[in-house]
């Protein structure tokens, strides 16, 4: 439950998400909304996602690794009821992706894979007090790209408690590891190894002065441990943010919302880079400061309509010289529909530019456009049983044409398979 803001790493080939909810791995709005709203959206950024963290490259979520509505809203009823309540799922599920490592037209490789995830959430009420422990695993394999094939362990643990009424102390707890599971657009692994364990604390004080309005203060550390690669330097840093956000209901089934996040990011051992992106060895140590601009609006159409729109504005700051310093803006929409109990649809886009101060594409600063569109649904089949598919499109539009990062890529992903919850 830690905030998870996404810093792009040019240079990888990440995995598909490793959560739900998405750049060495991790992955979620509307073709429909795109077309209604004009073209104020459509779809994704892959690799310009706005935001302070390298852990996913994909926004759009799979349908396949969430819980459904109906299921999220019994097990709450149950916790509310009786004092604690436990929710299991478990997915199976095979996907096919015809750019899978994200390359350009000439170095496309198509892979088929297969894979599971596993969650496990208990949820206890007591006096004013409400605590959430999540465990979540997620694997892929690719049998004819090994190189590529992911492991994903996260456990959250969130605790609530009312202090005075309209006032809550939030803490949350989240560990999480990865295995090595990167390439380049060329399907070559990399000489570093970037497996990784990832801890993070939060406290957030939350006040609601009536049921129209909650406002939310909060800070976070973030500790990121790579594999240490023999002959080269470690990549590990530590990072802070501080987010502040007002929500307010402005008519019946309308939620907006504005949030702003502010942090530093500080590198162990990574020099950090001259104008020419050269690391010398007298160079301190690489620091970036972020901001980021949040709005947002959700809003129940009907009683089986569901419509969220986003956009977000955010900036790096590299401390040194500049060379990594860039800007993101971001739009995003998500459609969903419970057409009926035991079936769930689902669109979603978004669309990201990102433009650089000082790295160099063909001609100029670097800059790119990125997008993907996504829909998907589920059934259930039997009680436990749930069947789902998703299809999606993505795409970078890059100034670059050579090398082996920030080139231009598109491709299409289908997922299917089974869910059971419990």
């Amino acid at each position: 439950m830690c905030t998870n803001l996404n810093e792009p790493h040019g240079s990888l080939r990440a995995k598909p998400s490793m959560t739900a909810v998405p750049f060495l791995p991790c992955r979620r709005t509307a073709w429909m909304l795109a077309v209604g709203v004009s073209s104020l959206l459509l779809s994704v950024g892959i690799d310009a996602q706005a935001g302070i963290e390298d852990d996913e490259e994909e926004s759009i979520g799979d349908v396949g690794f969430s819980v459904p509505t109906e299921i999220l809203s019994e097990k709450r009823h149950d916790a509310a009821a009786h004092g604690f309540s436990v929710l299991s799922g478990i997915s199976t599920y095979w996907s096919d992706d015809d750019n899978v490592f994200h390359s350009p037209d000439e170095l496309e490789a198509t892979a088929a894979s297969w894979g599971n995830w596993a969650y496990l959430r208990g949820d206890t009420r007591f006096s004013g007090t409400r605590m959430l422990n999540t465990v979540k695993w997620k694997q892929e394999r690719f049998p004819d790209e090994p190189i590529i094939d992911t492991a994903y362990f996260s456990s959250s643990n969130w605790f609530d408690r009312e202090i005075l009424d309209g006032l809550d102390l939030e803490l949350d707890f989240d560990l999480s590891h990865q295995n090595d599971a990167s390439a380049n657009v060329e399907g070559l692994d990399y000489a570093r190894t970037y497996e990784y364990w990832r801890y993070a604390a939060e406290t957030v004080v939350e006040w609601s002065p009536t049921r129209l309005h909650r406002i939310r203060v909060g800070a976070e550390a973030t500790k990121k441990n790579y594999d240490e690669t023999e002959g080269m330097n470690s990549i590990d840093w530590t990072q802070w943010l501080a987010t502040a956000s007002y929500r307010f209901r402005p008519a019946s089934g309308r939620w907006v919302k504005l949030s702003y996040t502010t942090g530093q990011r500080n590198y162990a051992d990574e020099p950090a880079s001259i104008e020419s992106g050269r690391e010398l060895p007298d160079n301190p140590m690489e620091k970036h400061r972020y901001e980021e601009f949040e709005i947002s609006l959700d809003s129940r159409l009907t009683s089986i309509l569901d419509l969220e729109l986003g956009y977000t504005w955010d900036t790096k700051e590299d401390l040194f010289r500049n060379y990594e310093s860039r800007r993101t803006e971001e739009f995003r929409a998500e459609l969903s529909m419970d057409l009926r109990q035991g079936v769930e649809l689902r669109v979603e886009g978004t669309r990201a530019w990102r433009d650089y101060d000082l790295i160099q594409g063909d001609n100029g600063n670097l800059k790119y456009r990125t997008q993907e569109i996504a829909g998907g649904g589920r059934v259930r089949v039997l009680s436990p049983v749930w069947l789902f598919a998703q299809l999606g499109y993505y795409e970078r539009d890059t100034n670059k044409s050579t090398g082996t990062v920030y080139r231009s890529f598109q491709g299409t992903r289908t997922r299917a398979g089974l869910s059971l919850f419990f």
